[in-house]
């Protein structure tokens, strides 16, 4: 979204930029509530989530007004039909009148878009696990977790008698104190705690990290694993984010210019 959008026209010399009204509109202010930092913002973002983002043009006087975000439109292609049409806020607009984003084709809908939002679901239902097993493993009362011996004619082996025994010796207000009980009343060992590491949450979490990283095809140092390596995100750059420039260059010079000289870079 930092990124410029030029206008540009063939000439015989090279491609030029070209600086008008319309250059001004699309790379300053596309849209009347944002820039066109936020503007492109939602579409990249929007279709990293949902596959495909929709904007629907204004026009006035033959000019282009207002380059509006459609995030409640739904495409819907007729049986038998050759085209498809956006829905939204009760108008029907054809495919040519709208501008359509695309992240990547539908293999059985190639007119429409599609995401990494269901594989995404399932890693983040893990990092969430993942999560709150560290939470409620780091919140326990007793660290480290602690076994008592008492035999079995012992008062204690009912449940009420222990739950008495708990509230009166194990309950602290400040979980940092130490335990204290009669010497003579029972025998106390300690267990040597499974750490973090020996649960496996570090290894866990460097994993959905770097299957997030595998989905989205964005170098894994940028997810906070690994190391920074030049090489890598030049060819991320060069590949996917070039990707994603060009279906934004071509639908914008495919919808908006006549103008065959002319395309948005």
């Amino acid at each position: 979204s930092s990124m410029p959008i030029h206008l540009m026209e063939k000439q015989k010399n090279g491609d030029k930029r070209i600086r008008d009204a319309l250059s001004r509109k699309i790379d300053i202010d596309p849209w009347s509530l944002g820039t066109r930092q936020i503007w492109v913002h939602w579409i990249v973002e929007t279709m990293l989530n949902d596959g495909e983002a929709v904007v629907t043009p204004q026009t006035s006087g033959m000019m282009i007004s207002d380059l509006t975000p459609a995030p409640d439109a739904t495409l819907h292609r007729p049986a038998n039909s050759t085209t498809y049409y956006a829905l939204y806020k009760g108008y029907q607009l054809e495919a040519g009148n709208i501008l359509h984003f695309r992240l990547r084709p539908d293999p059985l809908q190639p007119w429409r878009g599609i995401g990494p939002q269901v594989q995404l679901d399932q890693v983040i239902k893990s990092i969430i696990t993942t999560a709150e097993t560290k939470t409620a493993y780091m919140s326990s009362e007793y660290k480290p977790p602690i076994v008592i011996a008492v035999n079995s004619d012992s008062p204690l082996s009912e449940e009420k008698e222990r739950t008495k025994f708990i509230n009166k010796y194990l309950k602290r207000k400040d979980k940092s104190e130490p335990l204290i009980v009669p010497a003579d009343l029972m025998k106390i060992e300690q267990m040597k705690p499974l750490s973090l590491t020996d649960l496996a949450i570090k290894d866990g979490v460097e994993l959905d990290k770097k299957t997030v990283a595998s989905i989205l095809d964005v170098p894994g140092f940028l997810l906070g694993v690994g190391t920074f390596n030049k090489e890598e995100y030049n060819t991320w750059i060069s590949r996917r984010i070039m990707a994603i420039s060009r279906s934004i260059e071509q639908e914008l010079t495919k919808k908006i210019l006549y103008s065959e000289e002319r395309y948005f870079r």
